[in-house]
Parts: C-alpha cells; sequence; structure tokens
C-alpha cells in the first residue's frame, strides 16, 4: 500500500468525508487504504482498497518527415509523429491539408520512466501538386488533456 508523501486536506461534505489530495507525482500511483484507530466506543475501521491514478500528459509531441527537402509530386513519403513520456499513452491521429489519414502504422513503449509511454504514429504520404503550402497535422489526446496536443509542418511540394 502506498503512503503519500503529497499535501492532503480532509473536508466534511454533508456527513461524508473526502480526502483533497493535492501536488501527486506518478510515484504516488498505487492502491491506499484509510485507517481509522479504535475507540472506547467503535473497533478499528480499515476502508476498502482505492486506486490513485495520476494522469500525465505527453511531455512532447514532435512530427517528423522523412525529408528536409522540398517533396516531388507524384513521390511517397515516411511521416512520424511521436508522443513522449504520458500516462496513459496518447492515442495519435495525422492529417494532410485538413483530412485524417488512415493506415496509420502505431507502436507504444515504454517512456523514460515506470508507467510512462511513448506512442509513435507512422503513414506514407504520396505529395500531390495541390499539397503544397498546406499542413501535415498530428495531434495527441489522453484523458489527461482537455484539448489535444498539436505539432505541423508546412507542406512544400515540387511539380515533376
Amino acid at each position: 500500500m502506498g503512503q503519500l508523501q503529497t499535501s492532503t486536506r480532509c473536508f466534511n461534505f454533508k456527513g461524508e468525508y473526502h480526502l483533497l489530495i493535492e501536488d501527486v507525482a506518478l510515484e504516488d500511483d498505487a492502491p491506499y487504504e484509510c485507517q481509522v484507530g479504535q475507540s472506547e466506543s467503535s473497533p478499528a475501521i480499515i476502508s476498502q482498497t482505492a486506486w490513485l491514478n495520476v494522469k500525465i500528459p505527453p511531455l512532447k509531441l514532435h512530427i517528423e518527415v522523412e525529408s528536409s527537402e522540398p517533396w516531388v509530386a507524384g513521390k511517397e513519403y515516411s511521416v512520424k509523429c511521436t508522443a513522449t513520456d504520458a500516462k496513459p499513452a496518447a492515442e495519435i491521429t495525422l492529417f494532410k491539408a485538413g483530412i485524417q489519414l488512415t493506415d496509420l502504422y502505431t507502436d507504444t513503449m515504454s517512456g523514460s520512466e515506470d508507467n510512462l509511454m511513448n506512442t509513435e504514429a507512422e503513414v506514407r504520404v504520396k505529395a500531390e501538386g495541390a499539397d503544397h503550402g498546406g499542413l501535415l497535422v498530428c495531434q495527441a489526446m489522453n484523458s489527461a488533456l482537455t484539448t489535444a496536443m498539436i505539432d505541423s509542418k508546412l507542406m512544400i511540394v515540387y511539380c515533376k
């Protein structure tokens, strides 16, 4: 069972006692029990186990393309997006000129600490002349976020 090393406050609301836990850290992610010592008139009480689930948004989101050179219309290029150190793992969506890309290859792996996850999504994109000046957008979301994180790259496409 865990022991909180964070700021806690207990308050009474309509006969129910609530525990407010502030400044939690990833290390606080554990099961907990509340214990009340016995008195002359009542026995000791141990609550049912409760799990503190610490959620962490991605630390960083990065989109990268296969070539730093301008793309050539008609050729295919690899686009990769990585969201690092999230709990739970981030869900990644990629867009080309506002249209969601499908057929993503997505992989989730361990992050820089226990319980943190990195997510990587990769897709092949065929460059078209109409893409010139449009955006490749990577969007990451997990339950620790209220709005998606976004990174983007401007597409420079030369026609043959």
